[in-house]
């Protein structure tokens, strides 16, 4: 009969994970723009271009207006902001 394998209590979970991180990305003038890394647990955003849900834990882009003090930033599919730099973003306003 196979063993289980079983782990001792004093040995670690298994690798840590590494960090949420983000990285800057191009963005229009007057917009910043980073490549957000998800993982994180909590409800899904909106989609400013397509109104479908962005998930926490997915990979995608967080964008704002320096101006507004990051108080305004979104959270967007990585293609749909794609699109909307290519369109003009400035069609997406909000706030």
């Amino acid at each position: 009969m196979p063993r289980r394998h079983r782990r001792r209590a004093d040995e670690p979970d298994g690798p840590p994970r590494p960090p949420r991180t983000t990285a800057e990305i191009g963005a229009p003038p007057g917009w910043s723009a980073h490549r957000h890394k998800g993982g994180e647990d909590g409800p899904d955003y909106t989609c400013p271009r397509c109104h479908r849900f962005v998930a926490r834990r997915s990979e995608h882009v967080v964008a704002w207006r320096p101006d507004d003090e990051g108080e305004l930033h979104r959270h967007w599919h990585t293609a749909c902001w794609t699109s909307a730099v290519r369109e003009g973003i400035d069609r997406y306003r909000w706030g």
